[in-house]
């Protein structure tokens, strides 16, 4: 097969796991066309960049044009996960690819009945377009990512786990970068012709997820039991009477799907792939044991994170042209630099500091190709006073919510030592309004107050939402501060 034969056209690759299989395409040295929304994304090393709206069908076209293969890792509502794939299966059927492989990366929804999952209902849609339309396809079917339950719903500093079931339920798991890995694997295999392939990385039970944490942690794991599977399903059905958007239920329904046995995988075909060692679940579950650098570290080093969307977040750009960024400015959790970047195109002295080596070598590097001028430091945001003098404006985005109890203390104690009197705080974080347990701790107002009532006068806290990489959002408090402690009796910090 000559290397013409061999393009794949990549769509929804900048996403935690469109990233990685990005990166697996290329260690297998196919060439790769990255589908991109036009204006948004900065040069790949070694891939063609193909700007493009799901809604051109000419654009789509010209993408196509010429690839062997569509691989498809979209994500989000119906207008992408939908409409967008089947304007890319359009595309992809106009120009004559050999194989088609949707974004599915899921538990076996073919076996759901609709309404079972509104998101798999998306997928259920494209998945009978994509039978229909004749072109030779692979579903890609794992159960559900590793890191969800080890990122998303243990709580590692109280060491619980809240459960539905008895506890013995076998649930299919598989780590992302291992889903990369089998679709980079199968995308030519002519093994996994019109197939839906079936893969786990290891079939779990709450039960062993409790006997792998003590084991990796020596912390015995507190199980909370929540009820029944039956109950679990009432409660979804009361959820949805109610609800404002899917988001607030719909993870339930996931776990629902798996819990009930409904969405099992019935044959695994792992042996059809032994170059594939999956990782196992006590594998993910001690690198998120590790210190929080390395965790964060680990998350830029393999792909593009949830909240790195390659922008200011929505509600600090809206500080930032309302003015109210001054001074010498500091990006507590900076990230690869965006906040801190915006900061000084407004010819801002800008200070960013993160635990993630990676994101902030790639923090330097958008500073240099935007000829902006900001300095980046790898530390410990709970060690601020290191970073010498005293900041008059700190932007927090997405740290506060990180940290426990303990650490939240030392980190509002930090910003004490880091902020001058009269200095303002913005911190963006998680709101108690977000539904589920998905991604980091929930943040009462009352918590923000309590936390800040030493030395702090609290002006506003506003809802607002954090975006992320998928574009599903979460609901956020923005909360304004000001330092009071060491000013002079009677005077005015605004």
């Amino acid at each position: 097969m000559s290397t013409r034969d061999e393009t794949i056209l990549l769509a929804g690759g900048t996403g935690q796991l469109g990233s990685r299989i990005l990166r697996r395409l290329l260690d297998k040295g196919y060439p790769v066309r990255l589908l991109v929304r036009p204006g948004r994304t900065p040069p790949v090393a070694g891939v063609e960049l193909v700007e493009a709206d799901l809604a051109d069908a000419r654009a789509l076209d010209a993408a196509a044009r010429g690839a062997a293969a569509v691989i498809s890792a979209l994500n989000g509502g119906p207008e992408v996960a939908v409409d967008g794939q089947l304007a890319l299966l359009a595309a992809a059927q106009r120009q004559g690819v050999r194989r088609f492989i949707p974004s599915d990366y899921a538990l076996d929804y073919f076996q759901l009945d609709y309404g079972d999952n509104v998101f798999l209902d998306y997928r259920k849609r494209v998945a009978e377009a994509v039978e229909a339309s004749g072109i030779d396809h692979t579903f890609v079917l794992i159960g559900g990512f590793m890191e969800n339950v080890v990122y998303r719903r243990l709580d590692f500093a109280k060491n619980r786990l809240a459960y539905w079931g008895s506890g013995d339920e076998p649930v299919d798991m598989t780590a992302i970068d291992d889903v990369a890995r089998l679709v980079a694997e199968a995308i030519f295999d002519p093994r996994a012709s019109n197939r839906r392939l079936t893969f786990a990385g290891e079939v779990v039970t709450t039960h062993g997820i409790a006997a792998d944490y003590q084991a990796v942690t020596g912390r015995p794991l507190e199980l909370q039991r929540m009820g029944s599977v039956d109950d679990l399903r009432q409660t979804i059905e009361k959820t949805k009477a109610a609800a404002r958007s899917p988001l607030e239920y719909v993870f339930a329904q996931y776990a629902w799907a798996q819990l009930s046995q409904k969405g099992k995988l019935r044959t695994l075909m792992n042996e059809e792939y032994p170059q594939i060692r999956p990782l196992r679940l006590r594998d993910v579950m001690a690198q998120a044991a590790t210190p929080s650098a390395g965790r964060f570290d680990a998350f830029y080093a393999s792909g593009t994170p949830p909240w790195d969307i390659g922008r200011p977040q929505g509600a600090f750009l809206a500080l930032a042209e309302a003015g109210a960024l001054r001074g010498r400015v500091l990006d507590a959790g900076c990230g690869t630099g965006e906040h801190a970047l915006m900061a000084a195109a407004r010819g801002l002295e800008v200070t960013g500091i993160d635990a993630a080596a990676r994101a902030i070598d790639s923090a330097i590097t958008k500073a240099k190709s935007r000829g902006l001028t900001a300095r980046f430091v790898v530390g410990d945001a709970l060690e601020l006073a290191s970073l010498g003098g005293q900041f008059d404006t700190v932007l927090d985005c997405g740290l506060f919510h990180v940290f426990g109890d303990e650490e939240r203390a030392r980190y509002v104690e930090s910003l004490g030592a880091a902020v001058a009197p009269g200095g303002r705080l913005f911190v963006l974080c998680f709101s108690e309004l977000q539904p589920g347990t998905l991604g980091p701790r929930r943040v009462t107002q009352a918590e923000l107050r309590a936390a800040f009532a030493a030395g702090w006068r609290v002006d506003t806290i506003d809802a607002a939402r954090i975006e992320t990489v998928d574009g599903s959002g979460a609901a956020a408090w923005c909360a304004a501060l000001t330092r009071i402690r060491g000013l002079p009796s009677g005077s005015d910090p605004s």
